[in-house]
């Protein structure tokens, strides 16, 4: 597992905006994104688009890696060998607005070397692909990841750090064995409640943590991520694309959940 202090410290860098945020927000909206059109909705979403980042990541994150056709978007990450050393590159998205409590729903591909969305591919060493939440030094986050050194297992973490915006010390975390993640797409949702979390794959509840839950809005990320290191991605494989693809995005509130 990747030490809590060194992902707290990485994370912090993904951002390049502000977040603050401690207490919890009236309730919001249903947020649906089934990636309809053909270029990313900019009132939703920003794309990261910069150099240096955490995890190892030595080129940052690239608008032009993020990719919008009907129905999808696919986000890539590369590495290459270049004059000066391992360049790395990925991509990233996040939303313009904070969520709280309630139902997160991804359909989506983890990163492998298939590119396109239904084509043979594997999981391959330096790479994370991950869908989760994140504010304030993670004075929330709750994190779906996905190791490209680590193909059978998806990690499944929240976060809560009171301290914010000192380093996170608190946290609930599984590591879920299931084979071939990377194969073709799958379900992934959490439900975020005021006393747990508990997180579903294709349906099927893999893990519910009470300890350490969060309170506090958060923004919704979308990752597919290069690294290079001994732990949390794996060292890296140069000249291998890596592609995960998002067919859709669904959050509901959670008193609209309780209805239903």
């Amino acid at each position: 597992m990747k030490p809590l202090l060194a992902r707290a410290r990485a994370f912090t860098l993904l951002f390049g905006i502000a977040q603050v945020g401690t207490a919890q927000a009236p309730q919001q909206p249903s947020f649906t994104e089934h990636f309809e059109g053909s270029v990313l909705d900019s009132a939703n979403w920003i794309v990261s688009n910069r150099k240096g980042g955490g995890s190892g990541q030595k080129g940052g994150f690239s608008a032009e890696y993020v990719k919008v056709a009907p129905g999808l978007l696919t986000l890539t990450a590369t590495q290459v060998n270049g004059p000066s050393g391992l360049i790395q590159t990925g991509s990233e998205i996040q939303s313009r607005q904070t969520f709280g409590y309630g139902t997160y729903v991804f359909v989506m591909r983890l990163a492998s070397t298939s590119p396109t969305p239904d084509g043979d591919g594997r999981a391959v060493s330096g790479t994370v692909s991950s869908a989760f939440t994140y504010i304030n030094h993670s004075e929330t986050e709750i994190d779906i990841e996905f190791l490209g050194d680590d193909p059978n297992r998806i990690h499944l973490t929240n976060w809560i750090n009171s301290k914010a915006p000192s380093p996170p010390t608190l946290s609930q975390t599984d590591a879920v064995s299931l084979s071939n993640l990377a194969g073709g797409f799958h379900e992934y949702k959490f439900v975020w409640l005021p006393d747990s979390v508990e997180w579903f794959i294709d349906g099927k509840s893999v893990a519910k943590h009470r300890k350490n839950v969060p309170t506090a809005p958060a923004y919704i990320t979308i990752s597919n991520k290069a690294t290079d290191r001994s732990v949390w991605g794996g060292a890296a494989t140069p000249d291998r694309a890596r592609y995960m693809y998002v067919r859709n995005v669904d959050f509901t509130p959670y008193e609209e959940a309780q209805g239903k």
